[in-house]
C-alpha cells in the first residue's frame, strides 16, 4: 500500500514504519516523486477528478496483482452496493473482479475526497492500478494508527484521536454516504495530529442491504483499538446514533434553519471540533441512561 507512514509533530510520533497492505490484497506499495499535472483525469464514469494545483506532487501507487484471487469472495461488497447491482461480480473474469475492484476504491475515494474529509485525493485509475496522492513528509508515509504506541500520545491526544476517527465513520455515511465496511486501526492514518481514511476498496454505499451490519462492525473494531489505548469509548449503541443520527452534532434548536444548516454541514472529523463531538456523544449517552432509569423505576413501581 503505498499510502504508508511518517510523523505526527508535536505527539512524539517518529518517522519511520512499514508499508500499509489491505488484509487479503496483497497490493504494492510504491513511493513517487514527480509533477502529476492538474490536466490528468481519471475516465471512472462521472467520477472524474483533477489534481490540484501544478506543483511537483508527491503520489502513492497502488497495486491489485491480477495473479491472485482473493477478489472472488468480495462480491456482497460490490453486488449489494446499489451502484454495481446486476453486474455479477463474482461471476466475473479474475481481471474483470480486480478492475471493478479498482474502479470502486476510485470511485470511494472521490466521494470522499470531494466531502472535504482527510484522505489520498485520487489521481487516476487504469485497470488494476490506482494513483492517489501521498500522505506522509519528506518520503516517509504517515503511521497506520496501530504503529502509533500508546505511549507516543498524551492521554488528551488519545482522547481526540478517538473523537476525530467516530466523526470520520459519521461523515462517510452522512457526507458520502458511505460505510467503509472495513475499518480499524489498520486502515486509519495519523499525520500532523489528523486522522486520514485509507482503502476504501469495499466501502458500500449507504443504500446497501447489509450497511448497518458493516457500520456495527466497524464501530466495534474502533470501540475495541481506543479502549486497548485506555480511551474511555462509549457503548456501541450510543456511537451507533451518533453516527447515523443526522441531528446529533451541532447544537441544533427546534426551528433555526442555520443551526440546522450547520449541523447538517459540519464535519465532525475535522480538527477542532472534537468538543461538538464529545458532546453530542455525551447527550445521547445521557438520554439513553435516562430512558433505561425510567424504565427501571416504572417496573420497579409495578411491582
Amino acid at each position: 500500500e503505498g499510502e504508508g507512514e511518517g510523523e505526527g509533530e508535536g505527539e512524539g510520533v517518529s518517522e519511520g514504519g512499514g508499508a500499509e497492505a489491505e488484509e487479503a490484497t496483497p497490493t504494492l506499495g510504491v513511493g513517487l516523486q514527480g509533477k502529476i499535472e492538474a490536466s490528468i483525469e481519471s475516465t471512472v464514469g462521472n467520477d472524474e477528478l483533477e489534481l490540484e494545483g501544478m506543483h511537483p506532487t508527491p503520489v502513492a501507487l497502488k497495486m491489485f496483482f491480477t495473479s491472485l484471487d482473493q477478489f472472488s469472495n468480495r462480491a456482497e461488497y460490490v453486488d449489494g452496493d446499489p451502484r454495481y447491482r446486476g453486474r455479477g461480480f463474482s461471476k466475473q473474469s479474475k481481471r474483470k473482479m480486480i478492475k471493478t475492484w479498482a474502479e470502486k476504491e476510485y470511485r470511494n475515494l472521490t466521494r470522499v475526497h470531494r466531502a472535504g474529509m482527510a484522505c489520498p485525493q485520487p489521481i487516476l485509475q487504469k485497470e488494476h492500478l490506482l494513483l492517489m496522492t501521498f500522505i506522509g513528509r519528506a518520503g516517509w508515509p504517515a503511521p497506520q494508527l496501530h504503529e502509533v504506541s500508546k505511549s507516543q500520545l498524551t492521554r488528551t491526544a488519545w482522547h481526540r484521536t478517538y473523537l476525530q476517527t467516530l466523526g470520520v465513520v459519521r461523515d462517510l455515511w452522512h457526507h458520502a454516504s458511505l460505510v467503509h465496511a472495513d475499518l480499524s486501526e489498520y486502515n486509519i492514518l495519523y499525520f500532523d495530529k489528523r486522522v486520514y481514511v485509507i482503502d476504501l476498496g469495499q466501502a458500500v454505499d449507504t443504500g446497501h442491504l447489509n450497511v448497518k451490519s458493516f457500520l456495527t462492525t466497524d464501530l466495534r473494531n474502533v470501540l475495541r483499538f481506543f479502549k486497548s489505548r485506555q480511551v474511555a469509548v462509549h457503548e456501541l449503541e450510543v456511537a451507533m446514533t451518533f453516527v447515523t443520527d443526522r441531528d446529533s452534532v451541532g447544537g441544533m434548536l427546534d426551528g433555526d434553519l442555520t443551526n440546522e444548516m450547520a449541523a447538517t454541514n459540519m464535519l465532525a472529523s475535522l480538527p477542532g471540533n472534537e468538543g461538538e463531538v464529545q458532546e453530542a456523544l455525551e447527550a445521547i449517552a445521557n438520554g439513553e441512561r435516562a430512558v433505561a432509569s425510567a424504565m427501571h423505576d416504572a417496573i420497579t413501581a409495578a411491582s
